[in-house]
């Protein structure tokens, strides 16, 4: 698993974000997140749980097409940027359902 935390400005309700990652399943591609948020008033909230998967491109793709989504785009940004798989850090998909 992998654990770190971050210090928010000053300006920021809270004080700190610790945040904890573990993999539960490396095929699936299924990554458990929990983060712990403390207050500055110390107060700490830890309600914040969730599981996330990951999907190659070629598997968004055939999902939507399993479900009648048709030219589908991609792109890395907003601004059409080439989206390179394992690059880039954000994926725009575009999709028309026929």
């Amino acid at each position: 698993f992998y654990t770190y935390w971050v210090e928010f400005p000053e300006d920021h309700p809270f004080r700190f974000g610790l945040y904890r990652q573990e993999i539960l399943d490396c095929e699936k591609s299924l990554i458990f997140t929990q983060n712990v948020y403390v207050r500055r008033d110390g107060f700490i909230d830890d309600s914040k749980k969730e599981i996330t998967r990951f999907y190659s491109l070629e598997a968004l793709e055939n999902l939507l097409g399993s479900k009648g989504f048709r030219n589908i785009k991609v792109a890395a940004n907003f601004n059409n940027a080439e989206y390179i798989e394992g690059k880039s850090e954000r994926l725009v998909l575009l999709a028309l359902r026929i």
